[in-house]
């Protein structure tokens, strides 16, 4: 994008970033560039996305397991989060004003993971995602292979099945 080879790229909205920096790519693009939440705003009211990232876990295994858990409380109390959210999404709403006061990029970001959805705790999600049932029906629709609604059905069924499959 940053070469002028391409019009859009699907990323995360702090990416635009990259895109107009002066190390990685073209800052004569920040004015023209702009981001919105996938799947998409209708006047002002955005659709549920889902808003997942890295998950914070002590391996079972691990020799020092305590230690594991404090650096977990200590990365996601308010005081890590607040100074985590002038760079990247937070672990809260609460703190999404400070991630939206960055950049312009992050207000739209900011608006739609006010109605975020998560992942099920549940043990097979992970069957889920190394399924790439998501990806799948992303795929799906940008190729026009299939409709929103018939890839999200399609998608709807299969997550269904993995989730409750005898684990």
């Amino acid at each position: 994008m940053a070469q002028g080879h391409v019009g859009a790229i699907i990323g995360n909205g702090w990416e635009v970033g990259a895109v107009a920096d002066p190390k990685t790519g073209d800052p004569k693009l920040a004015p023209k560039l702009s981001t919105f939440p996938m799947p998409g705003a209708e006047a002002g009211k955005y659709t549920p996305s889902f808003l997942g990232g890295s998950d914070l876990a002590v391996p079972e295994k691990a020799s020092n397991k305590g230690l594991g858990a404090a650096w977990i409380k200590y990365f996601t109390d308010t005081a890590s989060q607040t100074a985590l959210a002038k760079f990247a999404i937070p672990n809260t709403t609460q703190l999404l004003p400070v991630y939206e006061k960055q950049a312009q990029a992050n207000q739209s970001t900011g608006e739609a993971a006010k109605s975020t959805w998560f992942v099920p705790n549940t043990p097979n999600w992970a069957n889920v995602e190394s399924g790439n049932v998501l990806q799948n029906a992303l795929e799906s629709i940008a190729t026009g292979k299939s409709s929103v609604a018939d890839a999200a059905k399609a998608a709807d069924q299969q997550i269904d099945k993995i989730l409750n499959a005898k684990a």
